[in-house]
């Protein structure tokens, strides 16, 4: 057994955690989309990986309806869309309510 401490082990280790950690900092960022009534859209990097996951998950459940793979990609790009449109809807809702309360 060695009794010694593998430094390039370490360091090495240490600066995969820090790369690694600066890679997921960009995610954290936020992009603004537009303003809506004075009212800024912003969504985080990391809604883009949701959105193309999501789509793919879709496209997955209706590509034996429509037996072509474009067809269904593009079918689960659009009703994940639809159904972020639905939540931005919902969130901007609370927004008026909290300006209509001068919240």
């Amino acid at each position: 057994m060695r009794n010694e401490i593998d430094f390039s082990f370490l360091i090495s280790r240490f600066c995969f955690k820090i790369t690694f950690m600066k890679f997921l900092q960009f995610f954290k960022r936020k992009l603004l989309l537009t303003h809506v009534s004075g009212i800024p859209v912003r969504v985080d990097y990391r809604w883009f990986v949701v959105l193309a996951v999501m789509s793919c998950v879709t496209a997955g459940g209706v590509q034996s309806l429509t037996g072509n793979v474009l067809m269904s990609l593009t079918f689960g790009f659009a009703a994940t869309l639809i159904f972020f449109v639905s939540i931005f809807l919902h969130e901007l809702a609370h927004a008026y309510a909290a300006r209509w309360e001068n919240v």
